[in-house]
């Protein structure tokens, strides 16, 4: 299975180095449509994922202070961003997407404040709003997963062993099939 070249700066912010013949080769090729950066925080991480992708791509976040930044760090990447509750996606800011990133955030972040029923509603939102053969795609530290909408389940994980994340990446981990 051929997989992204994926590194992490030492705070965590995702490096994705990918070239177009990556991109069609990969077999995580994104179907046509918008691209979505939930939780995009600064927005450093939804200015590669543009780059990247080359799409109309959305950031939000709950934090208005982070999305003042962000509009004004990317303000010539024709990148929009909302802030709002991420957890309220449907009704605020409908898709469908062909991806969805969560990075450092849905896993990592709110794993600590939310309960697996909560994670698991905002999963299913978020796969929600997804096209058919769309792809969820979450990180933590240093661990990636992705989910795969048409098969409805986890294709991928890259997960580690972290005594401190097992809450949440067991469950998650529970669900992959790497093929």
């Amino acid at each position: 299975m051929r997989v992204w070249p994926i590194t992490y700066t030492k705070s965590d912010r995702l490096e994705v180095t990918l070239t177009k013949n990556d991109l069609e080769s990969s077999r995580f090729q994104f179907p046509e449509g918008n691209v979505l950066d939930w939780g995009c925080s600064q927005g450093y991480t939804t200015n590669e994922i543009r780059r990247m992708f080359g799409r109309r791509t959305i950031g939000i976040d709950i934090d208005e202070g982070m999305i003042k930044y962000a509009r004004k760090y990317n303000q010539k990447e024709g990148i929009e961003f909302h802030c709002m509750d991420g957890c309220d996606l449907r009704t605020e800011l409908p898709g469908p997407y062909a991806a969805i990133f969560a990075m450092n955030n849905l896993v990592m972040g709110l794993s600590r404040q939310i309960t697996k029923a909560q994670f698991n509603d905002i999963f299913e939102d978020l796969r929600e709003c997804l096209v058919p053969e769309g792809y969820l795609v979450l990180t933590a530290g240093t661990s990636l997963w992705v989910y795969e909408n048409q098969k409805r389940r986890f294709v991928y994980s890259t997960s580690r062993d972290r005594p401190e994340l097992n809450r949440i990446h067991d469950p998650i981990d529970g669900m992959v099939t790497n093929s």
